[in-house]
Protein backbone atom coordinates (compact mmCIF):
# COMPACT_ATOMS: atom_id res chain seq x y z
CA UNK A 1 0.00 0.00 0.00
CA UNK A 2 2.88 2.81 0.82
CA UNK A 3 4.54 1.86 -2.54
CA UNK A 4 1.23 2.28 -4.48
CA UNK A 5 0.74 5.66 -2.23
CA UNK A 6 4.41 6.67 -3.77
CA UNK A 7 3.52 5.73 -7.57
CA UNK A 8 0.45 8.13 -6.89
CA UNK A 9 2.11 10.99 -5.61
CA UNK A 10 4.74 10.66 -8.00
CA UNK A 11 2.50 10.20 -10.99
CA UNK A 12 0.70 13.13 -9.67
CA UNK A 13 4.04 15.11 -9.55
CA UNK A 14 4.63 14.30 -13.02
CA UNK A 15 1.59 16.39 -14.02
CA UNK A 16 2.31 19.77 -14.41
CA UNK A 17 -1.49 21.16 -13.47
CA UNK A 18 -1.37 18.88 -10.17
CA UNK A 19 2.15 19.78 -9.50
CA UNK A 20 1.12 22.96 -9.54
CA UNK A 21 -1.79 22.80 -7.28
CA UNK A 22 0.04 21.13 -4.89
CA UNK A 23 2.22 23.92 -4.63
CA UNK A 24 1.71 25.64 -0.88
CA UNK A 25 0.62 29.04 -1.77
CA UNK A 26 -1.85 27.21 -4.34
CA UNK A 27 -3.49 25.06 -1.79
CA UNK A 28 -4.34 27.99 0.32
CA UNK A 29 -6.17 29.27 -2.72
CA UNK A 30 -8.02 25.92 -2.89
CA UNK A 31 -9.05 25.80 0.86
CA UNK A 32 -10.01 29.42 1.02
CA UNK A 33 -13.92 28.21 0.33
CA UNK A 34 -14.05 25.94 3.24
CA UNK A 35 -12.01 28.25 5.47
CA UNK A 36 -14.03 31.17 4.85
CA UNK A 37 -16.89 28.35 6.06
CA UNK A 38 -15.37 27.56 8.31
CA UNK A 39 -14.69 30.82 10.06
CA UNK A 40 -18.66 31.54 9.86
CA UNK A 41 -19.56 28.76 11.61
CA UNK A 42 -17.56 29.90 14.38
CA UNK A 43 -18.74 33.55 13.96
CA UNK A 44 -22.08 32.77 14.07
CA UNK A 45 -22.08 30.30 16.82
CA UNK A 46 -20.87 33.14 18.77
CA UNK A 47 -23.77 34.99 17.67
CA UNK A 48 -26.06 31.86 18.70
CA UNK A 49 -24.55 31.68 21.72
CA UNK A 50 -25.32 36.05 22.35
CA UNK A 51 -28.60 35.91 20.35
CA UNK A 52 -30.12 32.71 21.30
CA UNK A 53 -31.70 32.61 17.82
CA UNK A 54 -30.65 33.02 14.32
CA UNK A 55 -32.23 34.56 12.30
CA UNK A 56 -32.00 34.02 8.23
CA UNK A 57 -30.84 37.65 7.43
CA UNK A 58 -27.78 37.64 10.03
CA UNK A 59 -26.76 34.32 8.60
CA UNK A 60 -26.59 35.44 5.05
CA UNK A 61 -24.94 38.98 5.89
CA UNK A 62 -21.99 37.34 8.38
CA UNK A 63 -21.16 34.73 5.58
CA UNK A 64 -21.80 36.93 2.83
CA UNK A 65 -19.28 39.39 4.83
CA UNK A 66 -17.04 36.84 5.30
CA UNK A 67 -16.72 35.38 1.77
CA UNK A 68 -16.38 39.56 0.81
CA UNK A 69 -13.19 39.75 2.69
CA UNK A 70 -11.91 36.15 1.46
CA UNK A 71 -11.96 37.78 -2.48
CA UNK A 72 -10.78 40.82 -1.58
CA UNK A 73 -7.78 39.02 0.15
CA UNK A 74 -7.69 36.95 -3.11
CA UNK A 75 -7.91 40.41 -5.27
CA UNK A 76 -4.44 41.78 -3.49
CA UNK A 77 -2.56 38.81 -4.11
CA UNK A 78 -3.52 37.06 -7.23
CA UNK A 79 -1.94 36.43 -10.18
CA UNK A 80 0.60 34.32 -8.30
CA UNK A 81 3.96 34.58 -10.67
CA UNK A 82 6.63 31.80 -10.50
CA UNK A 83 9.31 32.37 -7.90
CA UNK A 84 12.26 32.34 -10.40
CA UNK A 85 10.01 35.22 -11.99
CA UNK A 86 10.22 37.44 -8.63
CA UNK A 87 13.49 36.83 -7.69
CA UNK A 88 14.57 38.25 -11.04
CA UNK A 89 12.78 41.28 -10.42
CA UNK A 90 14.63 44.59 -9.91
CA UNK A 91 11.18 47.51 -10.18
CA UNK A 92 10.55 49.09 -6.56
CA UNK A 93 9.15 47.51 -3.53
CA UNK A 94 7.56 50.10 -1.65
CA UNK A 95 6.66 53.71 -2.84
CA UNK A 96 6.09 55.98 0.20
CA UNK A 97 5.06 59.41 -1.17
CA UNK A 98 1.74 59.90 -0.64
CA UNK A 99 -0.63 61.15 -3.36
CA UNK A 100 2.17 60.07 -6.06
CA UNK A 101 -0.50 58.21 -8.24
CA UNK A 102 -1.97 62.40 -8.73
CA UNK A 103 1.66 63.33 -9.56
CA UNK A 104 1.23 60.33 -12.05
CA UNK A 105 -2.07 62.01 -13.48
CA UNK A 106 -0.63 65.06 -14.14
CA UNK A 107 2.68 63.46 -16.00
CA UNK A 108 0.96 60.94 -17.91
CA UNK A 109 -2.42 62.51 -19.02
CA UNK A 110 -1.80 66.33 -18.35
CA UNK A 111 -4.72 66.13 -15.77
CA UNK A 112 -5.73 69.65 -13.91
CA UNK A 113 -8.50 70.10 -11.48
CA UNK A 114 -8.95 73.79 -13.27
CA UNK A 115 -9.87 72.51 -16.60
CA UNK A 116 -12.46 69.95 -17.07
CA UNK A 117 -10.74 69.52 -20.72
CA UNK A 118 -8.41 66.70 -19.44
CA UNK A 119 -11.07 64.97 -16.90
CA UNK A 120 -12.34 62.52 -19.49
CA UNK A 121 -8.49 61.56 -20.79
CA UNK A 122 -7.41 61.16 -17.59
CA UNK A 123 -10.60 58.80 -16.13
CA UNK A 124 -9.66 56.30 -19.04
CA UNK A 125 -5.81 55.35 -17.45
CA UNK A 126 -5.04 52.70 -15.73
CA UNK A 127 -3.63 55.24 -13.66
CA UNK A 128 -6.59 56.92 -12.47
CA UNK A 129 -8.38 53.40 -12.25
CA UNK A 130 -6.34 51.77 -9.65
CA UNK A 131 -6.95 54.55 -6.68
CA UNK A 132 -10.28 54.55 -7.84
CA UNK A 133 -10.65 50.76 -7.35
CA UNK A 134 -8.87 50.95 -4.30
CA UNK A 135 -11.40 53.63 -2.75
CA UNK A 136 -14.05 50.89 -3.70
CA UNK A 137 -12.77 47.78 -2.28
CA UNK A 138 -13.28 48.61 1.22
CA UNK A 139 -16.35 50.74 0.86
CA UNK A 140 -18.72 47.80 1.75
CA UNK A 141 -16.39 46.78 4.76
CA UNK A 142 -16.91 50.05 6.03
CA UNK A 143 -20.48 50.23 5.25
CA UNK A 144 -21.23 46.84 7.13
CA UNK A 145 -19.19 47.95 9.97
CA UNK A 146 -21.95 51.22 10.48
CA UNK A 147 -24.93 49.60 9.50
CA UNK A 148 -24.81 46.10 11.02
CA UNK A 149 -22.57 47.22 14.02
CA UNK A 150 -22.93 50.65 14.62
CA UNK A 151 -19.16 51.20 14.95
CA UNK A 152 -18.83 54.96 15.23
CA UNK A 153 -16.93 56.80 12.19
CA UNK A 154 -13.45 57.07 13.45
CA UNK A 155 -13.14 53.28 14.55
CA UNK A 156 -14.44 52.49 11.48
CA UNK A 157 -11.90 54.62 9.59
CA UNK A 158 -8.95 52.74 11.73
CA UNK A 159 -10.46 49.31 11.10
CA UNK A 160 -10.28 50.45 7.27
CA UNK A 161 -6.64 51.77 7.42
CA UNK A 162 -5.60 48.40 9.83
CA UNK A 163 -7.19 45.77 7.01
CA UNK A 164 -5.16 47.96 4.26
CA UNK A 165 -2.49 47.82 5.89
CA UNK A 166 -2.92 43.75 6.40
CA UNK A 167 -3.01 43.71 2.86
CA UNK A 168 -0.30 46.09 2.16
CA UNK A 169 1.83 43.92 4.55
CA UNK A 170 1.04 40.30 2.79
CA UNK A 171 2.60 41.86 -0.82
CA UNK A 172 5.55 43.81 1.10
CA UNK A 173 6.86 40.48 2.47
CA UNK A 174 6.09 38.43 -0.54
CA UNK A 175 3.36 36.35 0.96
CA UNK A 176 4.54 35.80 3.96
CA UNK A 177 8.15 35.03 2.75
CA UNK A 178 6.85 32.61 -0.07
CA UNK A 179 8.98 34.82 -2.42
CA UNK A 180 12.33 35.85 -2.00
CA UNK A 181 11.23 39.98 -2.26
CA UNK A 182 7.85 41.61 -2.62
CA UNK A 183 6.00 40.91 -5.97
CA UNK A 184 3.92 43.36 -5.69
CA UNK A 185 4.55 47.12 -4.49
CA UNK A 186 3.24 48.28 -1.07
CA UNK A 187 2.22 51.71 -1.65
CA UNK A 188 1.14 54.35 0.61
CA UNK A 189 -1.64 55.50 -1.78
CA UNK A 190 -3.42 52.27 -1.41
CA UNK A 191 -3.20 53.11 2.21
CA UNK A 192 -4.74 56.53 2.06
CA UNK A 193 -7.70 55.32 -0.83
CA UNK A 194 -8.32 51.84 1.07
CA UNK A 195 -8.93 53.76 4.35
CA UNK A 196 -10.43 56.69 2.61
CA UNK A 197 -12.77 54.19 0.94
CA UNK A 198 -13.71 52.23 4.59
CA UNK A 199 -14.72 55.56 5.56
CA UNK A 200 -16.90 56.51 2.62
CA UNK A 201 -18.32 53.97 2.95
CA UNK A 202 -19.93 54.68 6.48
CA UNK A 203 -20.59 58.07 5.74
CA UNK A 204 -22.58 56.85 2.56
CA UNK A 205 -25.30 55.29 4.54
CA UNK A 206 -26.15 58.32 6.27
CA UNK A 207 -27.60 59.08 2.89
CA UNK A 208 -30.03 56.59 2.62
CA UNK A 209 -33.94 57.52 3.20
CA UNK A 210 -35.67 57.49 6.20
CA UNK A 211 -38.68 55.75 7.13
CA UNK A 212 -40.76 56.81 10.33
CA UNK A 213 -37.73 57.92 11.62
CA UNK A 214 -35.26 54.72 11.28
CA UNK A 215 -33.54 53.89 8.35
CA UNK A 216 -34.57 50.91 5.91
CA UNK A 217 -33.65 47.77 6.74
CA UNK A 218 -30.04 48.57 5.99
CA UNK A 219 -29.13 44.97 6.48
CA UNK A 220 -30.96 44.21 3.47
CA UNK A 221 -28.83 46.80 1.55
CA UNK A 222 -25.77 45.07 2.57
CA UNK A 223 -26.49 41.87 1.92
CA UNK A 224 -27.98 42.98 -1.59
CA UNK A 225 -23.93 44.61 -2.05
CA UNK A 226 -21.75 42.96 -0.13
CA UNK A 227 -22.72 39.53 -2.22
CA UNK A 228 -22.54 40.99 -5.23
CA UNK A 229 -18.81 42.83 -5.15
CA UNK A 230 -17.67 39.74 -3.21
CA UNK A 231 -18.09 37.34 -6.04
CA UNK A 232 -17.35 39.72 -8.49
CA UNK A 233 -13.89 39.96 -6.93
CA UNK A 234 -13.27 36.73 -6.51
CA UNK A 235 -13.83 35.78 -10.08
CA UNK A 236 -11.86 38.41 -10.90
CA UNK A 237 -9.33 36.84 -8.38
CA UNK A 238 -9.58 33.33 -10.03
CA UNK A 239 -9.62 34.64 -13.23
CA UNK A 240 -6.16 36.43 -12.49
CA UNK A 241 -7.84 39.41 -13.89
Amino acid sequence: MRNLITKLYQLAQSSHIVSTLLEPAHIIILALPFVTLLIALIVLSGQLHSHETLSERRIVSTYSFIWYLAASYLLIILPLPSRSSVAALTSAEYNLQPFYFVTQLKLLTGFQLSNPATWLATFKTSTFFQPFFNVILLMPFGAYLKGRHHWPIWLITLASFALSLFFETTQLTGLYGYYSRAYRMFDVDDLITNTFGGFLGAVALGFIPKNGGKPIILVNLIIKIIPSIGVVLGHLSLTGA
